[in-house]
Parts: structure tokens; C-alpha cells; sequence
């Protein structure tokens, strides 16, 4: 099928047909062939009302369509719906129960059933490579908790690299490393841009900013116009407890905390510590942000940032 979008017309080139069985067609996906190795360009995966999912390339014979074989009792269940996620890492098949529901001794009326097509092999290429693909991390995040699935070796996206070594974090010291390396340089990169982009920041700010630049960077010319600014205006002075007013005495990647214990969480951007609940937040990893950042996306994952409710 040819669409021509400047004449607002489509013009068939091919037709072909394919037996569903008795019941009505819920939902056609084209297969990426990228991401199904043993499956044509043109492949189609096919749900119908009732019946197993199966695959199908035009111009094969009904007897040649392959079923997806899920292993999923569907016998009183029936489709209305098929989905995938933007990179087809997950597929996810609406049912509900297709025999007499009689809900007070069958609490199941409907479900998802979700599902990928990748292999372990495929999943791990993917979150190595240069695009980032939030649909694949997820996948591999819950492949990883489920069967240990093995963290990759290299990385060609960044923020990949941290969101991986994020989800590697609780079980492997290596990857708590890598995930806090990768983060500072994230950090510092987004709180050097911000200093530029806002010469006139409130000195509070940049005085955060710049703590934290101090800290952590090794570019010559940075470090001696943090240490300039700092030697005139002292953390001490700048940055204080904003539940007691009391003085940091801890000031980490994440969070500050007070004499008293008081632990605040640092903006993602700005580094400055964050009154409860004046931030926003993104909506995938929970990085904190303050309202006075007009960034849309997380700089860590990408995810979106929203506002505190």
C-alpha cells in the first residue's frame, strides 16, 4: 500500500488474506526484523478474539502461519486487544473471561498478558548500543531481578549506562560504582551548562553548583573559578538546613544532611538542597528537581519531570 501525502490518496499495490478462524482479528503488529531474527521483513504477529496468536508473512497459505506459542492457559479467555511498546521490546494482549463469569467465585474477570519476543542475547544488544530505548531497559531491568541476567560489558549511550548500573546497583558493588561515576559526570555537565546558560543565578545556587563542581572536576579552568567564588562566599554562609537553618555537615551525590540529622535530597541540576515539597520529579527514576529548572526530560534517564502533587 503507496500513500501519497501530497494528493491525499492511497493506492493499493498488493492485496492478501489470511484466515483468523471463526473469530474477528483484535490486533496486527509488524514485526521489526531487527528484533525477531528468524522472522521475514514483512512478518505480521495477529491476535484474534479466540485462537492462538500467530505469525504471518503475505502471500503465505493458511497452513503456513506459525503460531506464537505462548504458554498461557487462554482456553476461557478471549482477546480484544494487541499492543506493543515503541520498540516492540514488550507486547501486551488485553483478555478477559469469554465463558459465564459468576463474580463471587471467579475473581478474575480480565487480564494483561505481557510478553517479549527477545532473547536474552537481543535484550543485552540493545540496551549496549547508541539508541536509547526506555522499553528495552525496562525489560532488562525485569529480566535481571528474574533470572540475573548479565550486566553488559560496554555501552555506547550514557544515560543507558547509568539506568543499567542503577538496576546492577543493589547487587553489585562494581555497578554501584559506574552508576555514581556516570551520574556526577551528568551532574556536573548539567550544573556547568546551567551556570552558563544564568550568569545572574541567586548566589545560593551557584554556591551549591559550584561546591559540587569543586568537588568532583578535574577541568583546570572550572575548578579555579569555583575555588574563586567559594573563597568569597563560604558553603557555610550559602547553604543551610531547610527544616532547623542549621549548618550541612554532609554533603553528598544525592543529599545533604544537617547537624541534627535533617536529609534533604540535592536538585538534579542546580545541586542545591530541596525543601519538602517544593521540587518536581521525574516520573521514571524519582531524581529530584527544583521548580525553578525548566527542564521537561530527567538528565539522568530521560524520563519526563513532573510536578510535586
Amino acid at each position: 500500500m503507496a500513500i501519497d501525502l501530497n494528493k491525499n490518496a492511497v493506492k493499493i499495490l498488493e492485496e492478501h488474506a489470511v484466515n483468523a478462524g471463526l473469530s474477528q482479528v483484535v490486533g496486527v503488529e509488524q514485526i521489526s526484523v531487527e528484533d525477531a531474527h528468524e522472522l521475514t521483513e514483512d512478518t505480521f504477529l495477529i491476535a484474534a478474539t479466540k485462537g492462538n496468536m500467530f505469525f504471518w508473512t503475505p502471500g503465505q497459505t493458511d497452513s503456513q502461519k506459525t503460531d506464537l506459542g505462548l504458554q498461557v492457559d487462554r482456553t476461557h479467555y478471549c482477546s480484544w486487544g494487541l499492543t506493543a511498546s515503541p520498540n516492540q521490546a514488550i507486547f501486551c494482549l488485553l483478555e478477559s473471561v469469554s465463558s459465564f463469569n459468576d463474580h463471587l467465585t471467579m475473581r478474575e474477570p480480565g487480564r494483561l498478558v505481557i510478553f517479549t519476543l527477545a532473547s536474552h542475547e537481543q535484550i543485552r544488544e540493545k540496551v549496549q548500543g547508541p539508541q536509547f530505548m526506555p522499553d528495552y531497559l525496562e525489560l532488562f531491568r525485569s529480566s535481571y531481578v528474574k533470572s540475573g541476567l548479565e550486566l553488559p560489558d560496554s555501552y555506547e549511550n550514557v544515560h543507558a549506562k547509568w539506568w543499567i548500573n542503577s538496576v546492577g546497583a543493589q547487587k553489585s558493588q562494581t555497578a554501584r560504582d559506574i552508576c555514581q561515576a556516570v551520574e556526577i559526570e551528568l551532574r556536573m555537565t548539567a550544573a556547568n551548562t546551567f551556570t552558563e546558560k544564568f550568569p545572574k543565578l541567586d548566589k545560593k545556587i551557584r554556591c551549591a553548583m559550584y561546591e559540587f563542581l569543586q568537588k568532583h572536576t578535574k577541568d583546570k579552568k572550572i575548578l579555579k573559578k569555583t575555588n574563586d567564588f567559594l573563597r568569597r562566599n563560604p558553603v557555610d554562609e550559602c547553604m543551610e538546613c531547610d527544616v532547623c537553618k542549621g549548618k550541612l555537615q554532609h554533603l553528598e551525590l544525592q543529599y545533604v544532611t544537617c547537624g541534627k540529622g535533617h536529609q534533604l535530597p540535592r536538585c538534579t541540576v542546580t545541586q542545591f538542597p530541596l525543601g519538602v515539597p517544593s521540587y518536581r520529579f521525574c516520573s521514571w527514576c524519582n531524581s529530584p528537581y527544583a521548580a525553578s529548572v525548566a527542564h521537561s526530560t530527567c538528565i539522568l534517564c530521560t524520563g519526563p519531570i513532573l510536578n510535586f502533587q
